[in-house]
């Protein structure tokens, strides 16, 4: 299709009369279609076609100003990509990228916008988006993601991403609660990808921790299963289900600079040496609030040995002002510490660890929570984790 514009002077006589016409055609077909081109690539990513981060952020305005809420985003990250380049060379890693940016935008269709924000991260926009939905949207691109790799041939590069969501839910000027959960929420889960650096940091931190300690790496698991089945049962979504799983590894993080004489002492600490063991929940919650992965759960773990009573330490907190996935681990963490062996006791028998629970229920234990414990237990279902992740 071509485009012209016209213009012309008539030429008349003395009387008025038309005598005639000097038109000019111009075609400007070629300028409108460079303009397109210029709008086209400021709009869009070079290498992969998506929209630029610049447009995600025009994106983001529009659909304030439209009042689209709840709004949801989901941000992504490609695992191992420096690796990529540096083993195999930039092409390959270009490959990877375009081949993300592609799964991305044919799992997430008309309902939303894909954005590719920086070099191995992604953006998805999604107007009208619940939390539920926003979390099925995720699901739908990690089994597409699974799909992808099942199909590749023998030798070719996986791909691997790490992905989080985040919704707004209420009118608001910006999106940046949304945002802001996606990204903690993907640095939350990009610990436990076996491709990321996060992982390699989080495993030596884990291994350190159980040089140091008589915990067990099966402890910890029978606390990530306990904690996860309480939590579901519940009805956490699988944001504080992730939440629970990072919380149970991590909860004891401050231990790592608890004297070894102090962590191990085969008989009763002393009063000092329980006012420094004491401060492991302060120690965690400095080392976890200065880890971008570990920062969402950085309260609860400063929080995960108050008591509903508000005896516990180190504030007193009481009731719901303790956060629920301290909560929660606090009955799976008690449950475990007393049928296993420690240097200055015996374990307890399941049932008589079972009995403890419902006993501290309203003074130790949050009553909603220890309620679904002691059902798990009566129904049977702790059986599975306990054979799952015996005792050593």
């Amino acid at each position: 299709v071509q485009v012209f514009t016209v213009s012309g002077k008539v030429k008349r006589d003395s009387q008025g009369r038309f005598v005639r016409t000097f038109c000019v055609l111009n075609d400007v077909s070629r300028y409108e279609a460079s303009e397109r081109d210029l709008v086209y690539a400021a709009q869009h990513d070079t290498m992969t076609g998506l929209y630029s981060k610049s447009y995600y952020a025009t994106a983001i305005r529009e659909l304030v100003e439209r009042g689209d809420f709840p709004a949801s985003v989901v941000i992504g990250d490609i695992d191992g990509l420096k690796l990529v380049n540096d083993a195999h060379g930039y092409e390959r890693g270009d490959e990877i990228i375009r081949a993300a940016g592609r799964l991305l935008e044919e799992t997430v269709g008309d309902a939303g916008m894909v954005a590719r924000i920086g070099g191995d991260m992604f953006a998805i926009l999604l107007p009208n988006c619940s939390k539920q939905a926003a979390g099925d949207h995720m699901l739908r691109m990690e089994q597409a993601l699974e799909a992808y790799n099942a199909r590749l041939p023998e030798g070719a590069l996986p791909l691997h991403l790490s992905l989080g969501y985040g919704t707004q839910a209420e009118p608001a000027d910006n999106l940046e609660a949304a945002v802001r959960e996606a990204e903690t929420f993907m640095f939350q889960r990009k610990l436990f990808e076996d491709n990321s650096p996060q992982s390699a940091l989080m495993k030596s931190i884990l291994s350190t921790m159980n040089e140091k300690s008589f915990e067990t790496e099966a402890h910890a698991e029978r606390l990530v299963a306990i904690s996860a089945l309480i939590g579901r049962e519940m009805g956490l979504d699988s944001l504080e289900i992730d939440k629970l799983h990072l919380l149970s590894l991590t909860h004891d993080i401050g231990k790592i600079i608890i004297p070894d004489p102090i962590l191990n002492k085969p008989g009763k600490l002393t009063d000092e040496e329980w006012q420094v063991m004491r401060t492991h929940t302060e120690i965690g919650f400095r080392i976890a609030a200065a880890s971008p992965g570990l920062s969402v759960v950085a309260e609860a773990i400063l929080a995960h040995h108050e008591k509903w009573n508000g005896t516990g330490s180190p504030r007193g907190l009481a009731g719901e002002e303790i956060p629920l996935p301290s909560r929660i681990l606090a009955v799976a963490d008690a449950f475990d510490a007393m049928i296993t062996e420690r240097p200055c006791r015996k374990p307890m028998s399941v049932s008589a660890a079972i009995a403890e629970i419902e006993r501290c229920t309203e003074s130790q234990f949050d009553p909603a929570v220890a309620d679904v414990f002691l059902r798990l237990a009566r129904e049977g279902r702790l059986d599975d984790i306990l054979q799952a992740y015996p005792q050593a």
